[in-house]
């Protein structure tokens, strides 16, 4: 059974994966894709591929090393969210390819132009098993791949280079290939090295006078009325469930169907008030959210591991 529902699991999202790369494509394709311009971080680019490909990396055994040249600024003005998408397809793929060795990501000054202005190039060197000179130009056409047999090793959608060379081109840059076949490949981002926009100084403008309201992170803590449980009519043969959710409307519903199926429930609205009623009441299950105040969700599993 659990084999089933791996498999269940990982075809539900390989098709999910082909739907949101088919809506890109086709979204890029009809002119619809917006560009936000920004000021990136570099370091945060950086530190946003190591915390999700070095898992990875040690997973394979293949060694993964991120470099940034001296002379490149600490910003660069682009879209953020396109950036990742991008460097995130190159890089999936330099690991999806590579059996051993090694894994670069090398950021520098480019050594070419885009549309009259330096570049700044993001280079992705793998040695996996390489493209053949035949198919370098093919793979950045819609569900082609370079392994692109019935039986194939590696599985895919043929989508994620086509749709990195469209959203490269709409940031005014491209990606070029060099590759040997069983050699390893390099797919480098070229994007114009554009200033950092300037930040507008902050309006000094004393804010008018208005009366305390209390915050609170979620509308519905303020328009929903407390939730009661069973926590006072509780007897020693029943089965109970502690549920730990600050969204009020939400945790009503989980509370009727943990009645339904004969629980008696428990109900806490932070993670330091459901880490001390776990420790009061000892209850056969959790239902755990993750966002909360005070102490969020993972913190309070790993306090109920301990």
């Amino acid at each position: 059974q659990v084999e089933y529902a791996r498999t269940i699991c990982g075809a539900g999202s390989d098709l999910l994966s082909l739907i949101n790369e088919i809506l890109d494509l086709s979204k890029v394709e009809a002119g619809k894709t917006e560009i936000h311009r920004e000021n990136v971080p570099l370091s945060d680019l950086i530190n946003t591929v190591e915390q999700k490909f070095r898992p990875l990396a040690e997973e394979k055994g293949l060694a993964f090393h991120i470099t940034l040249a001296d002379q490149i600024p600490p910003m660069l003005n682009t879209d953020a969210q396109r950036l990742k998408q991008i460097i995130n397809n190159l890089l999936s793929n330099a690991f999806k390819f590579t059996a051993q060795g090694e894994i670069k990501l090398n950021i520098s000054r480019g050594d070419n132009f885009v549309k009259g202005v330096h570049s700044v190039s993001f280079a992705v060197t793998d040695t996996g098993i390489g493209i053949p000179k035949d198919k370098q130009q093919i793979i950045f056409e819609a569900f082609q791949q370079a392994d692109g047999s019935t039986n194939r090793r590696f599985g895919g959608t043929g989508l994620g280079l086509t749709i990195s060379r469209q959203l490269a081109r709409l940031l005014g840059g491209d990606i070029h290939l060099h590759s040997e076949e069983g050699k390893g490949s390099t797919f480098t981002l070229y994007l114009p090295d554009i200033a950092p926009l300037q930040q507008p100084p902050v309006p000094t403008i004393e804010p008018p006078l208005l009366p305390k309201v209390q915050e609170a992170t979620r509308f519905d803590t303020i328009i929903s009325p407390p939730v009661l449980d069973d926590r006072n009519s509780l007897q020693p043969e029943d089965k109970t469930i502690l549920i730990v959710e600050d969204d009020r409307n939400f945790s009503k519903v989980l509370l009727d169907l943990a009645r339904e199926k004969n629980f008696k429930c428990i109900l806490a609205e932070d993670g330091q008030t459901g880490l001390q009623l776990a420790t009061e009441f000892s209850p056969h299950a959790i239902i755990l959210d993750i966002s909360l105040p005070k102490l969020d969700g993972w913190t309070v599993m790993e306090r109920l591991k301990d």
